[in-house]
């Protein structure tokens, strides 16, 4: 199951995700990551975190979206979008499950709040993950893995 996971910079949110996912589903899934708009780099503060948990960062760059749509991109099974607010519908190659999960991206947070602002928002998403492949995504049809998407877009 090919996961894409897109953040508007994808320097934040979407490598957080990205990282976890494809740790926590040793082998069973394979996630990456995108932006429309992507940064010139990872968030150092990202990047601290991930190697403190002791995660491959060793894929972790910004992409462009663009790598996933077209003719030669790989299939997309599950996207899930992640920030303020959610990005116009893109034509990703497949026809993937959506889910958006709205959060706060930590790096727009004065730098003295880093550390615990970065913490929250990894735990958060550390736990919607687990919670994600608790479930038997791989076997799931579009419209349940929409709903639990939301699902664990609220909680």
């Amino acid at each position: 199951m090919n996961i894409l996971i897109l953040c508007p910079d994808n320097a934040t949110l979407s490598i957080l995700l990205e990282t976890l996912l494809n740790d926590l589903g040793a082998g069973r899934i394979a996630a990456c990551s995108a932006g429309p708009a992507p940064a010139g780099a990872v968030h150092p503060q990202a990047l601290k975190l991930l190697e403190e948990e002791d995660l491959d960062t060793s894929r972790a760059a910004p992409k462009p979206v663009d790598e996933f749509t077209g003719p030669d991109a790989v299939e997309i099974d599950l996207l899930i979008t992640l920030g303020p607010v959610t990005p116009p519908r893109l034509a990703i190659c497949g026809d993937p499950a959506r889910g958006h999960w709205q959060m706060t991206d930590p790096a727009t947070l004065p730098e003295d709040a880093w550390d615990e602002g970065f913490r929250r928002v990894y735990d958060m998403l550390r736990e919607r993950a687990k919670r994600l492949l608790e479930h038997p995504v791989e076997t799931m049809d579009s419209g349940e893995l929409t709903a639990l998407l939301t699902r664990l877009g609220r909680g």
